[in-house]
């Protein structure tokens, strides 16, 4: 019979690694990136880099210019990119096998947005993680190679300092009616909203159950052995924009496999953009007519 295998102990320099290792507690210091555009628009540009790449905004302040996120998941292959080795993995059988590198598997992002009407600043930190799942309980902090954190400033810089066309309906209605639109339509719906914020137009909603039957029309997870995978979970953000004749709104949908909250996904799932479609006419519909 064969010995199982099990997971004895993350090691870094020959010590077992948690949160709290020295070596995981450093952090690295730089400047913020400078913006020629205004906190404002820079506020909008974070908003819209996080709705594109479907990464779930928990928590705006305006006042203070934070934004942080709810933890997401990280491939492999962009964590070995991003993030150094967390620490080593020794698994412990009969048959001796080779202690392996382990990279984070969750990120977390904050970013401060600082400036006026004239000029503003950009700094994204991000919090890598592995384990804090069931299987794997122990969460270790990992050091961060200030890739990632470097990319996102750049691409904020360039969203506040040019005007980027987005993917958004055109509404025939007021900004505020198109607001109010949307809170309706969620209440309607049952979904919960989890974090608005009026002034940049953004709505952001809690996990919410995706119905069986609809799954795989309006997302693909992807397939395994010839058995297709369904979404189970989704978590919606939607920016209303526009003036007191005019708006538009984009609806993005971040798509996961998992049955609940405590139940850690095991992969995210690519939009099909049917429901975001639906959503944006259901909301426009609402708005025009209303």
């Amino acid at each position: 019979m064969e010995a199982p295998m099990r997971l004895t102990a993350l090691v870094l320099a020959g010590s077992v690694v948690t949160g709290s290792h020295p070596l995981l507690a450093q952090v690295v210091t730089r400047e913020a990136t400078p913006i020629s555009a205004s906190a404002s628009r820079t506020w909008d540009a974070v908003a819209d880099a996080f709705a594109s790449r479907a990464i779930p905004i928990r928590t705006m302040e305006r006042a203070s210019g934070l934004i942080v996120t709810d933890a997401v998941d990280v491939e492999e292959r962009q964590a070995t990119r991003w993030a150094k080795r967390c620490g080593m993995t020794e698994f412990s059988t009969d048959i001796p096998l080779p202690i392996v590198p382990v990279f984070p598997d969750r990120a977390a992002y904050k970013v401060l947005v600082r400036g006026d009407s004239a000029t503003s600043t950009v700094s994204v930190t991000v919090r890598w993680t592995h384990g804090g799942v069931p299987e794997d309980p122990q969460v270790v902090e990992c050091r961060t190679k200030d890739v990632r954190e470097r990319e996102l400033e750049a691409a904020i810089k360039l969203g506040a300092e040019t005007v980027v066309a987005r993917d958004a309906t055109p509404v025939n209605a007021s900004v505020g009616r198109a607001w109010d639109a949307v809170l309706d339509l969620f209440a309607a719906r049952q979904i919960a909203i989890s974090t608005w914020e009026r002034a940049s137009g953004f709505i952001g909603t809690d996990q919410w159950d995706v119905p069986g039957s609809e799954a795989r029309r309006w997302a693909d997870c992807g397939k395994f052995l010839g058995m297709s995978y369904e979404a189970r979970r989704a978590t919606y953000n939607v920016f209303v924009r526009g003036d007191s004749t005019a708006s538009t709104v984009m609806v993005t949908v971040r798509w996961v496999e998992g049955f609940a909250a405590d139940d850690p996904p095991d992969h995210e799932c690519k939009t099909r953009n049917v429901l975001e479609s639906e959503l944006e006419a259901a909301i426009k519909l609402r708005a025009e007519t209303h």
